[in-house]
């Protein structure tokens, strides 16, 4: 075996010198930047895969930063769910002049309370003849199909609604964030809606209105940031 292995050696050791010859003659062949790449193979290729999961990882930091920072600066409110018995279970306000429940993050109680105190009562009837007086309590209203009121309350309804909107609009634009606002404030629908029930249960008195300095002043557009 000892003569076999001997015999094989030399062989073998002169395969492997022409095998380094031929080598060199392929990289004598190629351009000095590219033998150079090939001869650094086994540095660069590992190099690269380094850079691109470092890449890779910065650009998941970068984007799981902003998500965060969205969510985080994205203001919680509570949700009301779709009917009574859902809106009592998670806290909500009932607003009469909506006639709907609402997130207590975006009830304006001060504006509620300044156009309750002003109605006439009762604000709610069995019958559209007004007759049956029911009351504001919510337990009493949701076991009706319909309810009625007279048309002062749907003009007071409209203007508290817009108002709410208005008011969103002022804090946004001077410079307030997460501002919240009921989605019937900010419904382009309702907005046009209630404009239209205003305009249309005006009433004009007889004194006339002073106008000053007519056509000698502008507005100007303002950004609202989102």
């Amino acid at each position: 075996m000892s003569r076999i292995f001997k015999t094989l050696r030399p062989s073998q050791s002169q395969s492997t010198q022409e095998e380094k010859e031929e080598s060199r003659t392929l990289l004598s062949d190629l351009p000095a930047t590219r033998r150079k790449w090939l001869s650094d193979s086994r540095v660069n290729i590992p190099l690269a895969i380094l850079i691109t999961l470092l890449l890779g990882f910065l650009v998941w930091l970068s984007l799981s930063t902003t998500i965060n920072a969205r969510s985080h600066n994205t203001p919680s409110y509570t949700d009301c769910g779709k009917n009574y018995s859902t809106a009592v279970a998670a806290g909500c306000v009932f607003d009469v002049l909506a006639t709907t429940w609402v997130p207590p993050e975006c009830h304006n109680a001060t504006l509620f309370n300044e156009y309750t105190s002003r109605l006439p009562k009762p604000l709610f009837y069995r019958w559209p003849n007004l007759t049956e007086p029911l009351s504001e309590d919510p337990k009493e209203l949701v076991t009706h199909e319909t309810i009625w009121s007279y048309g002062e309350f749907h003009t007071a309804h409209c203007l508290y609604l817009l108002q709410c909107g208005a008011l969103a609009a002022a804090k946004v634009s001077a410079g307030h964030r997460n501002v919240l606002a009921n989605n019937h404030a900010t419904s382009l629908w309702h907005i046009a809606h209630c404009t239209k029930n205003v305009f249309n249960s005006m009433s004009y008195p007889e004194n006339n209105t002073e106008i000053k300095n007519a056509a000698r002043s502008s507005l100007f557009c303002k950004v609202l940031p989102e």
